[in-house]
């Protein structure tokens, strides 16, 4: 190869020849002589600035001594300062290769790539260069802007690849609705019928927009002009009525909330008689018990729906033989229905006219409930994650206005609003890249933080964000001094605070939660914080269980440690709401449910299937001989597994996936991680894919069968998302006779347990339990509450699934179970788990006995209770329908003589309930069939969840119902 730094052996011989004489023939001290005064004149032409010059002179020196790395050093300076790049490189790593250990040879060839922007180089060069000469100061900072700049390229690199991946990911999606529409047009044309709506009717998907929460909505005009949403909006809140008394029993369980209630109360009473207290329960049933036994004469207690009013009711019927419950009165009414004064003082309130809408779903004709004098105290546990949006402060409000006497005291005394900045990031994954999921990680209001399965780091210490006494609100509300006018439609509180970050990353979100105070006891502080915060580690802070912390998503900011920065806080009656600088505007059109991120999250799990697929696809090769391995993922999700697949080797993987919004998490994801070729993600339920064109014209999805069936669609109790019939179908039409299957066999647990309340504080609360039921069973973590349970028998094995033998796994089966108690109790639920065998060698559990990642929790049926003593026997029957297990206590004249007095479920809740599924299932048809339908519906519940006090909703069943919609 020819070296550029010196002149080529033939152009030598022909400039001797044409001088007539040889360097070889020349005197040595004569030449030595020569090449020592063109290199001093080269030196004196560079400081004089004549570059040319100076390259003349040292290309002379070279001429005559082609081995002085010197003389490459200093011509590649001279070629650098006038623009001659390469031929600087050139000399450089000449002058490198002459004297390796000489750190100013490194420091010409960084400061010549440094000049061809190839900082990676550039920055290895340097740093060899400060190696060599570690004191030198020059070299220090060259090595400190080399990787700034390199830092800076590699990012500006990166985004640049991203662009461009991404904008295929967007080229690929459009092909992918470009197919579905398709699909559509054949169907059509098939059945020869039209539909009402346009197939961009089909493909409309809801938008949330942050700023709908702080703009205000006359919810009267905007129900009025369409009458379904008056439906839709009484359908909504019979849910919360529904869901709410299960949800309170977590509140009987919290010994640490009612126990502080229980103490400032006791403390209340002590010092001052009261002739009336009025108790607004967030539910559970005891708080009106709770004051009446710290000394309140006369307790009203009002709950905030029907079902927890019967609750509530229950549970003062069992307590009947305590002295205080006499003094106990629950109202059968909402707040709005109490007043002070006579029965003659107020009247029924016309019921309005909702043509169209079922009766169940009928607004209820309000009756006043009266009491005679004012109460002087208010006790108030209205909060929830949301802090405000279960109705605090319109409760109180109201109660100030219209039910307490002056000078009345309010329990708690003061609500603080505490808030952190915090970074919610998905790193890396079995060694790929998921942050594509990271802007499908948001809210439509204030989600619950469960911080145990989210990554998040928080970003600064905890701030106050707003202080509410709720003692002086009402003292402020009975002046009339203007105190809260226009507050539904204004702030009560809109501050900008500056925030001091504690360290580097990514802000796009912030935590918070709150501290009740007592008036009696400010010593002691009851917290809904779960994690460390300054509500831990301080001994006066107690930290209650049921409420949960709260997380507001905001767009991704990034912020720097030791800078401030400033989050606007604003307050009304019904929410707080947190936002950056600027706010964020981003709009989202879907997101990813919770559970998704627990399962790439699962490290155990990933690990697993990651060890199984490279087992599987590494022994498919092995006996291809020379055929390729295509594999099929069915429910791809995010594409993890899919990726796992194509890393081990699968020369085609298909990602299968029902959901259009997750198709597109996938196909990001895949793309992104550089599995395009690789990887196709289909938006195909596994049950309607094919391998043969299909009758009307459709291209087949697979090309051939596939070798290889990875797939992880499991729910608590194992077969709940309908993998047997997935399995089935893929079976018969898309793989090879002798594919292989990761997972392939499965066998399911059952153990009977006691899973109840009995009392708290003295009070019995056992009628609490029928309100747990439900008619599937429903995911619970025994392994991480075993204080909650207590196991009565041995467990016994249910089923056994081998997914080779589909045919016989997916048919109706039952099995008798017969359980030996070896401890006594109350037999209330059978707990199910199940162990996934992966291959012969790889399993997985979700035992409660051991420990397990956050994917799966176990399932937990409710059935009749009965009271077992050790040694008794008793037969469940076990059932499976090849989409869910269900099970039922068989009847013996021994189990009707142990049954307690707590039924399986009220029945008031379960007549409602069926009847509200038929209007469940009229919803579910219409959205369904009629893509009209459901954007109604949608746009509907963003209304209901951005702003659900205006509605009159409670917050989190408004987001929930929105977040359902948009999932």
């Amino acid at each position: 190869m020819k070296d550029p730094t010196v002149v080529a052996a033939h152009e030598r011989n022909r400039i001797e020849q044409y001088a007539g004489t040889s360097l070889k023939d020349a005197d040595p001290e004569e030449l030595q002589f020569i090449i020592t005064q063109s290199k001093s004149a080269g030196n004196t032409y560079f400081k004089e600035k004549k570059y040319k010059d100076a390259i003349r002179m040292y290309s002379q020196a070279i001429a005559g001594n082609e081995t002085d790395h010197t003389l490459f050093s200093n011509r590649s300076a001279s070629y650098l300062a006038i623009g001659l790049l390469e031929q600087a490189l050139w000399d450089a790593q000449k002058s490198v290769s002459l004297k390796p250990d000489w750190g100013k040879g490194y420091y010409r060839l960084g400061c010549a790539l440094e000049s061809l922007n190839n900082w990676e180089a550039a920055y290895t060069a340097f740093s060899k260069a400060l190696e060599l000469e570690p004191n030198d100061s020059v070299l220090t900072k060259k090595v400190s802007a080399a990787k700034k700049r390199l830092e800076e390229d590699t990012r500006a690199m990166n985004a640049a690849a991203a662009v461009e991946r991404h904008n295929l990911v967007l080229k690929l999606r459009h092909a992918r609705h470009k197919d579905q529409r398709l699909q559509m047009l054949n169907q059509f044309k098939q059945s020869m019928t039209a539909p009402d709506w346009e197939l961009e009717d089909l493909e409309w998907r809801p938008t949330w927009i942050p700023n709908l929460r702080r703009t205000p909505i006359d919810a009267k005009e905007y129900l009025k002009s369409d009458q379904r949403r008056t439906g839709l909006l009484s359908y909504v809140t019979a849910l919360s009525d529904l869901a709410a008394p299960k949800d309170c029993i977590k509140v009987l369980e919290d010994h640490t909330r009612l126990s502080w209630f229980a103490k400032a109360l006791q403390k209340h009473f002590k010092n001052q008689s009261s002739s009336h207290t009025v108790v607004i329960s967030s539910g559970g049933g005891v708080l009106g018990l709770l004051t009446a036994q710290a000394g309140a004469q006369k307790v009203t207690q009002v709950e905030r729906s029907k079902m927890l009013y019967r609750m509530a009711k229950q549970i003062l019927d069992s307590n009947k033989n305590l002295p205080y419950s006499k003094n106990v009165e629950i109202v059968s009414g909402v707040l709005e229905t109490v007043k002070v004064g006579s029965e003659g003082d107020s009247h029924m309130t016309e019921q309005i006219s909702e043509t169209g809408i079922p009766e169940l779903l009928q607004p209820p004709v309000k009756q006043y409930h009266h009491t005679e004098i004012p109460a002087d105290t208010l006790v108030i546990d209205l909060l929830d994650h949301t802090i405000l949006g279960m109705g605090l402060l319109k409760s109180v409000d109201y109660s100030a206005k219209h039910l307490l006497s002056s000078g009345a005291q309010v329990f708690p005394g003061k609500v603080k609003i505490m808030g952190q900045l915090a970074e919610f990031k998905l790193d890396i994954v079995e060694g790929f890249n998921l942050s594509p999921m990271d802007c499908y990680r948001w809210y439509p209001g204030d989600e619950r933080f469960q911080h145990q399965n989210m990554p998040f780091r928080t970003l600064s210490d905890p701030f106050v964000a707003v202080e509410i006494d709720l003692t002086s609100r009402v003292a402020n509300i009975q002046k009339d001094d203007g105190f809260l006018k226009d507050s539904d439609t204004t702030w009560e509180y809109d501050e900008d605070i500056s925030v001091k970050v504690v360290r580097n990353g990514q802000w796009n979100a912030v935590v918070f939660w709150f501290e009740l105070y007592s008036n009696c006891h400010d010593n002691e502080i009851l917290s809904n914080a779960t994690f460390s915060s300054s509500s831990q580690g301080n001994p006066a802070i107690l930290l209650a269980s049921s409420w949960g912390q709260g997380v507001q998503y905001l767009d991704t900011k990034t912020i720097e440690e030791g800078t401030d920065v400033s989050v606007r806080v604003q307050q009304d009656q019904s929410q707080v709401v947190f936002t950056s600088h600027p706010p964020q505007y981003r709009m989202h059109h879907a997101l990813v449910p919770r559970w998704h991120y627990d399962m790439i999250l699962d490290t155990e799990r990933n690990r697993a299937y990651n060890e199984a697929i490279q087992k599987a696809v590494a022994s498919r090769k092995s006996s291809a001989y020379g055929q390729k391995v295509h594999c099929l993922d069915m429910g791809a999700g995010s594409g993890l597994l899919s990726m796992m697949a194509a890393r081990a080797g699968s020369d085609y993987t298909y990602a299968a996936e029902v959901s259009a919004h997750m198709c597109d998490v996938a196909e990001e994801c895949t793309i992104m991680n550089g599995f395009l070729d690789k990887i196709l993600v289909l938006d195909r339920d596994v049950r309607r894919m094919d391998v043969l064109r299909k009758p009307d014209g459709t291209p087949p999805e697979l090309q051939r069968p596939v070798d290889l069936a990875i797939f992880e669609v499991f729910d608590s109790g194992l077969i709940g998302e309908g993998i047997l019939h997935i399995l089935a179908a893929a079976k018969a039409k898309l793989l090879m006779p002798n594919a292989t299957l990761v997972p392939c066999r499965a066998e399911v647990y059952a153990q009977p347990i006691q899973m109840r309340v009995d009392s708290t504080h003295g009070l019995d609360v056992q009628q609490a339990n029928r309100w747990r039921w439900r008619a599937d069973y429903e995911g619970v973590e025994l392994g991480k509450n075993k204080d909650a349970w207590i196991p009565l028998a041995p467990p016994s094995k249910v089923f056994s699934f081998d997914f080779y033998d589909i045919e016989k796994c997916a048919m109706d089966n039952e099995n008798t179970l017969t359980f030996t108690v070896d401890t006594k109790g109350t037999c209330n639920a059978i707990a199910m788990w199940f162990n996934l065998h992966l291959d012969d060698e790889i399993s997985l559990s979700t035992s409660p006995y051991r420990d397990k990642g956050p994917t799966w929790q176990q399932a937990v049926q409710y059935i009749e209770e009965i009271r077992v003593e050790e040694g008794d026997t008793f037969q469940v029957e076990a059932k499976h329908d090849t989409y869910s297990i269900s099970y039922k206590l068989v009847q013996d004249d021994a189990i009707k003589g142990k049954r307690t007095e707590v039924p399986l479920y009220d029945g008031n809740w379960k007549a409602t309930l069926e009847r509200l599924e038929s209007f469940n299932s009229q919803i579910v048809k219409s959205c369904v069939q009629n893509p009209l339908e459901y954007r109604f519906v949608a746009q509907s519940s963003i209304q209901f969840a951005a702003r659900p006090h205006d509605f009159g909703l409670e917050a989190a069943q408004a987001s929930e119902f929105c977040n359902r919609m948009m999932g």
